[in-house]
């Protein structure tokens, strides 16, 4: 973008770098996701240090499980219960015997569904992972437990474990949906990039509160945030778009209203 900035002003065209270049949406957001990732892999213990200590041993046992890096433990456990076929097709009968027998409870079903890896360049894949594991994970600890698996009893996660993913997972679920948003429309979607992000700050902003053991980590997806948004709004053509989406808004609606007189 600068070399058309030197390029157009030999021509004497005024084009501003800045102001004319659009970020890709979905690299964006999974930057974002990354650098909460990143905090709670590097530093786990920091919900002791900056929450008020009412709950000290709470925090202690959360923080415990943070340091074991849950997410890691999950990428292990489903490349092992995904190694073979074999073991695949295991998972799957002890998930449709546990729905015919009522072993999970009466009125749960279990989704007859295979695991899933997560993949650095695929949006949100480390978000679906968590979320299948944790939607299986009464049949993988039936899995886990049985004596063809015995070899793979130590990927087996704790409660506390399971909790904190549940949180991470809460936490990717934002950003997630506003990925969705905006990926799923066949038409133009710019107008809708920066109420996407001050979606995502308002909900995250909601979060602290809620789960505040993840309130620092959550702070690292909304400093970098800050930054993309602080970028965007440099861009002159997000203004345009927006404006030209709400006229085009007006225009359909009084188009309707005249149609159906």
């Amino acid at each position: 973008m600068e070399g058309l900035t030197e390029l157009f002003s030999t021509v004497d065209i005024v084009f501003d770098h800045e102001g004319n270049r659009i970020r890709c949406f979905p690299h964006s957001v999974s930057r974002v996701v990354t650098a909460v990732l990143e905090k709670v892999k590097k530093e786990p213990i920091i919900p002791v240090v900056t929450l008020p200590s009412e709950n000290i041993m709470g925090l202690q046992s959360y923080a415990d499980a943070l340091v074991t890096d849950p997410v890691k433990c999950t990428r292990g456990l489903v490349a092992a219960c995904r190694k073979s076929g074999e073991r695949r097709a295991d998972l799957r009968r002890i998930i449709t015997e546990g729905n015919t027998i009522n072993l999970w409870g009466q009125q749960r079903k279990i989704p007859e569904k295979q695991l899933l890896r997560d993949c650095e360049t695929r949006w949100s894949s480390t978000y679906q992972m968590i979320g299948r594991v944790l939607a299986l994970y009464p049949a993988i600890q039936v899995f886990l437990n049985s004596e063809d698996h015995q070899d793979l009893a130590h990927l087996k996660l704790s409660s506390e474990q399971v909790r904190v993913l549940t949180d991470i997972h809460q936490v990717l679920q934002a950003p997630h949906a506003v990925q969705e948003l905006l990926s799923s429309s066949r038409t133009p979607t710019l107008a809708m990039a920066l109420p996407a992000f001050e979606l995502l700050i308002t909900t995250w902003e909601s979060m602290k509160i809620t789960i505040p053991e993840m309130a620092p980590f959550i702070d690292a997806g909304l400093e970098r945030l800050d930054k993309y948004v602080r970028l965007a709004r440099k861009t002159r053509v997000y203004a345009l778009a927006m404006s030209e989406s709400l006229h085009y808004g007006i225009a359909m609606t009084i188009y309707l209203l005249f149609t159906t007189l």
